[in-house]
């Protein structure tokens, strides 16, 4: 994520309405120079910030950074863009329990 800070605060509110809350939230940001870590950590002191030195590292290797920040057992990656419908979290754990064997849900 990089420079898109009203794009990510809507993303980081979905995430924290949802009815099954999110045992954490991790942001990764590409060094952003628009204001974007500060607003995460004064608007939402529960993320798991990590800042990158640089803005030149691609998509897989910032989310490459989040999985090895994350600890859950369910890991999803989300764009800054996207805004989650409330019971996503919900619905996402429905299909892992429905079918054991699943390694991915996608949506």
């Amino acid at each position: 994520m990089w420079n898109r800070k009203d794009d990510l605060r809507e993303n980081l509110q979905s995430c924290f309405a949802q009815t099954v809350p999110a045992t954490e939230v991790i942001v990764v940001d590409n060094c952003s120079h628009d204001g974007t870590p500060e607003m995460v950590r004064a608007e939402f002191p529960a993320v798991k910030l990590v800042c990158m030195p640089h803005s030149d590292y691609g998509a897989c290797e910032t989310f490459n950074v989040g999985f090895a920040s994350a600890g859950g057992d369910f890991v999803g990656i989300l764009d800054d863009d996207v805004i989650l419908p409330p019971d996503f979290i919900e619905r996402m754990l429905a299909e892992f329990a429905a079918e054991p064997e699943t390694t991915a849900v996608l949506s």
